[in-house]
């Protein structure tokens, strides 16, 4: 029962959640202010029925009338967040809530924490919003203005409402707890849209780098990128290493049998085996055209030689569908340990040269 109850209320939470972080109808808006908005009018929607609650305790029909107002204008915001452009939206909220602030004070009194309300709606204009700095400074300068007017006018006028003792202390009280309330609930909901935002950035920017980090057509790393990883092991004093270069055999009478089509069939096909034969072992990437560069990580070359003679034999039974024909290939690699006394660029020709030499000693080998 316990744990059925427990569900039930994860489920409302979660559509609640869904509810309030829902995107806004114009897909040029982002999202982050209206989201930021909706907590700021949840907070407000929330303390006004506290404040009704006191006043009918209290039997003070004028404020329960005013607050009972109050809760219908800020509900028609709320809902104008999903429909309205998110700086309309932002603007009405503010204004509402300035007016509010003023007419309150003037309502009730200076000395009861309603003030207070004005440093919240500073932090609302300064973490909502897009905005210039320069029109966030005038909106400070502004309500920093208004608090000011509030305070000596209030010095000698009295308020229209006038409280109890009792009723000023839990009036104070919670528009104090109510405002540590909605500051902490912006600077929350401000520091999740802006992590939220920066993950999104770094996914993108892996992404990015992913994409151009890879062949378009084999997804395999390019010569680019297999460069990188090569100096990167060299940087690092890594230098136990192999490189191989591999071709597949006769691949231009595949493209001018069968088409360009079919080649790159047969190369995405080669290419998956490839991928899969270096998992764990090191890095293979498409070199250009239908040659491949293997490098291969902790091993010699008498050890190499015979793992890509392993691979040469399954890739010379693969059978390679292509339309209603089965296509078979054949692979030479040649194979070169890094020499750290050289330049990369040396141990990369010699790898080259080997699979020259396979290829004109009869194909479908590894030379070694």
């Amino acid at each position: 029962m316990k744990s059925h109850k427990r569900e039930l209320a994860m489920a409302i939470w979660n559509k609640i959640a869904a509810f309030i972080n829902k995107d806004v109808s114009d897909e040029n808006e982002a999202k982050g202010t209206a989201v930021i908005m909706r907590v700021f009018i949840l907070s407000m929607l929330f303390y006004f029925i506290l404040q009704i609650i006191l006043f009918v305790t209290y039997k003070e029909v004028p404020l329960i009338l005013y607050m009972s107002v109050m809760i219908l204008l800020y509900a028609i915001v709320f809902f104008c967040t999903y429909k309205f452009k998110t700086a309309v939206s932002f603007w009405i909220v503010q204004v509402l809530t300035l007016c509010w602030i003023i007419f309150s004070v003037l309502l009730t009194g200076w000395e009861f924490g309603i003030p207070h309300f004005l440093f919240v709606l500073l932090a609302l204009s300064l973490v909502g919003g897009y905005h210039r700095i320069y029109v966030k400074a005038l909106m400070a300068a502004a309500y920093g203005t208004i608090r000011l007017v509030l305070y000596f006018y209030m010095m000698n006028a009295g308020a229209y409402c006038s409280l109890s003792r009792i009723e000023g202390m839990i009036f104070q009280v919670t528009n104090t707890l109510v405002v540590y309330l909605q500051m902490t609930l912006l600077i929350v909901t401000f520091s999740k849209e802006i992590q939220a935002t920066e993950r999104k950035l770094v996914k993108y920017n892996k992404k990015i780098v992913e994409l151009a980090s890879r062949d378009p057509l084999t997804k395999l790393y390019n010569r680019r990128a297999m460069i990188d990883k090569m100096n990167d092991m060299v940087a690092m004093n890594q230098n136990y290493f192999c490189i191989a270069i591999a071709d597949i055999d006769f691949f231009k009478k595949v493209n001018d049998t069968y088409g360009h089509e079919a080649g790159d069939e047969v190369l995405k096909r080669v290419a998956d085996t490839l991928s899969v034969f270096m998992e764990g072992k090191g890095y293979v990437a498409r070199w250009g055209g239908e040659e491949f560069l293997f490098l291969y990580q902790n091993g010699n070359g008498d050890e190499v030689k015979m793992e890509f003679d392993k691979l040469r034999r399954q890739i010379g039974k693969m059978t390679i569908p292509y339309k209603d024909l089965e296509l078979i290939v054949h692979m030479t690699f040649g194979i070169q340990e890094y020499d750290c006394k050289k330049p990369l660029d040396a141990s990369i020709s010699k790898a080259d040269e080997k699979l020259y030499r396979g290829k004109m000693s009869g194909r479908d080998k590894v030379v070694f």
